[in-house]
């Protein structure tokens, strides 16, 4: 019965009944009014007059610079204008301060660097960012994620090309501006966003944050808040957007717990907010680009969707298209009931898991007054709108200034999910969910002592069988218009009351309304390390033996790790880390595989464990063993001249990678091998090689990039301790990836190249000691990287994908990952595949052919399945690649569309 009692929100059937009784007159879709008059910013740049490009060893220097930085440090960036060649990345650092010579001072183009952000911030606080421009970033302009006291000030992001087309790839260059996500304490001040393909200042699943006296311009969405609790929006002028301000609290982010609520919009001055959904009008169907932003109407002030307690007051909104103010429930969206009911045995949509958070789809406490709104719906248009401005135009002559779609409050009135409300509450003891039944005065939505508002509701809100009329003919819909606005959206205002002022506090420092600023203090103004310099143990006479002493010291910086991979004596042939550990004096090592390999561009890759002869690791079941210190993880990758090749013919030598356990924990330390192949040296930069490989006939060309020492670490990361069922509890923090149990759990050619179980000979060695045989712990199954799998069961192509998709993407999705926030997770040991993304909405969902991460029985439709077949912004993994695994893609799709669709519910 629930399912009956909501049809889709669209008015066409309405509009066909209302065109009848008017003689089928013909309706012309209004266009979006493009022109405004610009911020005191002018017109964007890429570097400014008079200003010539530096040179690509200035532009080294910078990124050296950066990716140099330790905690506790000023990274001051010169006057002058950079094309970079690699993202900026800082990870995990504290009381550090990035800034450049000004806004109009220091520019960084970042034009020539794909799928990546302009500067990426992950983990650490206390940071400061200022002074700076990022332009043309593929990604993100500024993207923070986790971070704990972040100031953004006095910078600008900047995409010249407004609409702009996608690429020959069907990327749209350009997400976010401004991107906080995950984070605490955020101050976002004097900042200038310009032609962002989403928000231009977004603030996403962060708690404490105060966004003051920024010109977002020109974006899809002036400024965002999503997700989040605790935030000041002030002194900002939202102009020339699709949308100026939107406040969102979406299903998929609720998996951390982030929920919309106490949220302050106030003196701000959003005008001309006419820009075209371009994001929208490129939404073709396996391209990606489409979400909720695609379907926000041009000319639209302000938008909420969802949410709890919200203020908005003392705004100036004049001159949009279509409305000053659009508020709905999460039912705009998804208009099936039955996806809202969350599963107490199994897996759960995105919006039922998130009910189970306590996310409301329908908007509550918000609080709009004291407004002035002037010039609002001369010329409404979007597609999301345009039958509904027919009907209203039809049945008012006029489009209402504040609309409220009143669908969801309808619902919640008349009592419908009193079973799911009740079985809630019953299941664990509280009275948390009685607002799915309850729609009290404090719940109201309040429209009130605004200029100039005409107010429309599109479902009767106070009457609980609205929505049941409505359901049974989309001809029933209420339209309820006032102008003068007297009545509509004025119940519960008498009990109102003002939100609490929010500040944060950012080392030791609050900011925030009615609160004299102290002068920032960026720190000294260092130039800090620019280079590699290596330390005197790097230096030392071992007589051969392995530098002990240099791979175990801890270091102040990075810096002073050794220059040269030769001057740590790994292998007994310095120039061929592919075969031979240097064990002849001390030590204790071997060869291992992986029975499934993370893709890199069919690179091959040798991997090495290296141990003092005296320590050995502990055993962990599902997570990474626990490794003592002084362990070495090498990983050697080369690029064979075809994938035909035979194991260690013709194929060249790129870089090494080094994990080593210090007694301060784990470091990445990247080397790159030289022209002729005699040694590698250490980078903290991103490094390029433009290759190609011949592969089942064909030539692929591409760039092999060697990650920075910070990119490693994006990946090597678990946010929090993590419990392992039988071993010891691994800390949160850098970690390796690979030697697990399940992983190595085969019989290979690694020891004198006689075949053994891997496990059984890392315990022969003395590495490890296992709880069981080999036989009775974890495996998963063996995936071959260059020829794939055929000819598979649908069991056996479900256990394949569960062990491909756990080594690709479970270090990110994760609990403890960087996409935590993610309704997914991608663990091999996760039961059966309900918690796998199977009709879940990803908080991205807007980069795919549908919104959903797996349709089962559908891997064309299937964002998952389109992310990892292409090779450009949108790609995944995000990191390590820039070639589509064919053999990897086919294994998905093979299992995807073996799934069955029966008892999976994705609702377009």
């Amino acid at each position: 019965m629930m399912s009956t009692l909501l049809r889709p929100l669209s008015l066409a059937a309405m509009v066909a009944v209302i065109l009848t009784g008017c003689n089928g007159d013909e309706y012309e879709e209004s266009q979006p009014t493009g022109a405004y008059a610009l911020s005191d910013y002018g017109s964007p740049t890429h570097c400014a007059d008079g200003m010539e490009w530096a040179s690509a060893s200035e532009v080294t220097a910078i990124e050296n610079l950066v990716e140099l930085a330790e905690s506790n440090s000023t990274i001051t960036l010169p006057e002058g204008c950079f094309k970079m060649n690699n993202q900026l990345t800082v990870d995990s650092k504290d009381n550090l301060v990035l800034k450049g010579a000004g806004i109009t001072k220091t520019f960084l183009d970042f034009s020539n660097v794909d799928g990546k952000d302009g500067i990426a911030v992950s983990g650490g606080s206390n940071i400061v960012i200022s002074d700076l421009q990022v332009s043309e970033a593929s990604k993100n302009g500024i993207k923070a994620d986790s971070v704990e006291g972040l100031i953004i000030r006095d910078v600008a992001t900047v995409w010249l090309e407004v609409p702009r087309e996608r690429d020959e790839d069907g990327s749209l260059r350009g997400t976010y501006g401004i991107y906080p996500v995950k984070s605490q304490n955020v101050l976002i001040e004097d900042t200038w966003s310009y032609g962002s393909a989403d928000a231009g200042v977004y603030v996403g699943q962060t708690i404490g944050a105060v966004v003051r006296n920024n010109v977002a311009e020109k974006n899809i969405a002036g400024i965002e808040i999503e997700n989040s609790s605790g935030v000041d929006v002030y002194g900002n002028l939202a102009v020339g957007n699709t949308g100026g301000v939107l406040l969102f609290d979406l299903p998929g982010a609720t998996t951390i717990g982030r929920l919309v609520d106490d949220v302050r919009v106030f003196n701000n001055t959003i005008r001309d907010n006419n820009l075209v959904n371009y994001v929208d009008t490129t939404c073709d169907k396996g391209v990606g680009g489409c979400g909720v932003v695609g379907i926000v109407p041009p000319g639209t002030g302000i938008v909420i969707l969802s949410g709890r307690n919200g203020e908005f007051f003392n705004n100036t909104i004049d001159n949009h298209d279509s409305m000053a103010v659009a508020m709905t429930s999460y039912l705009l969206v998804n208009d099936n009931p039955e996806a809202y009911v969350p599963s107490f045995t199994g897996p759960s949509s995105s919006e039922g898991a998130a009910i189970l958070q306590g996310w409301n789809p329908v908007p509550t406490g918000m609080y709009f007054h004291d407004n002035s709104v002037t010039n609002v719906g001369m010329n409404p248009n979007g597609a999301l709108i345009d039958d509904m401005v027919l009907a209203y135009s039809l049945e008012h002559q006029a489009f209402p200034a504040v609309f409220y779609d009143g669908a969801g409050e309808s619902l919640v009135r008349s009592q419908m999910f009193t079973e799911l409300r009740d079985a809630l509450n019953g299941t664990f003891g509280t009275d948390r969910w009685n607002y799915l039944t309850n729609f009290t005065d404090a719940d109201s939505n309040c429209v009130i002592n605004n200029t100039g508002t005409s107010v429309g509701v599109l479902v009767d809100h106070l009457d609980p069988t609205a929505i049941g009329r409505y359901s049974e003919n989309p001809a029933n819909a209420d339209f309820l218009y006032q102008n003068p606005h007297t009545s509509l959206l004025r119940g519960g205002c008498d009990v109102k009351q003002p939100l609490a002022v929010n500040t944060v506090t950012i080392d030791g420092v609050e900011y925030g309304w009615g609160i004299t600023d102290a002068t920032p203090d960026d720190g000294d103004s260092g130039s800090g390390n620019n280079g590699i310099v290596g330390n005197e143990m790097c230096r030392a006479n071992t007589a051969g033996d392995i530098n002990w002493a240099a791979l175990t010291r801890d270091s102040a910086s990075f810096a002073e790790n050794c220059t040269n991979l030769s001057d740590y004596h790994l292998f007994a042939d310095a120039s061929d880390p592919t075969k031979n550990l240097n064990l002849a004096t001390s030590g204790k090592g071997t060869l291992y595989e992986m029975n499934v390999e993370l893709f890199t561009d069919y690179a091959r890759k040798y991997r090495y464990v290296l141990m003092p002869e005296d320590v050995s690791a502990t055993y962990r079941s599902q997570e990474v063993f626990d490794f003592p210190v002084g362990t070495v993880l090498i990983k050697t990758f080369t690029l064979p001249t075809s994938t035909d090749n035979s194991i260690g013919e013709d194929e060249e030598l790129i870089e090494t990678r080094l994990l080593i356990r210090r007694d301060s924990g784990w470091v990445a330390l990247p080397y790159v091998w030289n022209e002729d192949k005699t040694d590698a040296t250490l980078t903290a930069v991103s490094v390029p090689f433009e290759r190609t490989i011949e592969h089942n006939g064909e030539n692929l060309a591409f760039t092999y990039e060697v990650p920075s020492r910070n990119e490693c670490t994006l990946c090597h990361k678990v946010t929090e301790d993590v419990a392992d069922p039988v071993g010891s509890t691994q800390a949160a923090g850098f970690s390796p990836i690979g030697p697990k149990a399940r992983n190595m759990n085969s019989v290979r050619s690694v020891s004198l190249g006689n075949p053994i179980n891997q496990l059984l000979h890392w315990e022969n060695l003395g590495l490890v000691s296992l709880p069981d045989t080999p036989s009775n712990l974890p495996a998963v199954p063996e995936f071959d990287t260059e020829a794939g799998a055929t000819n598979l069961t649908p069991a056996e192509l479900e256990d394949y994908a569960k062990a491909y998709l756990d080594i690709n993407c479970a270090h990110c999705h994760r609990t403890e990952g960087k996409a935590a926030s993610n309704p997914f997770k991608l663990e091999y040991w996760r039961e059966g595949v309900g918690q796998m993304g199977l009709c879940a909405r990803g908080i991205t969902f807007h980069k795919g052919p549908s919104p959903y991460v797996v349709m089962p029985g559908d891997a064309d439709n299937s964002v998952l399945h389109y992310r990892i077949n292409i090779d450009n912004g949108n790609m995944m993994p995000e990191l390590g690649r820039h070639v589509v695994h064919k053999e990897g893609v086919a294994l998905v799709a093979d299992w995807i569309n073996s799934i069955d669709p029966t008892g999976w519910d994705c609702v377009e």
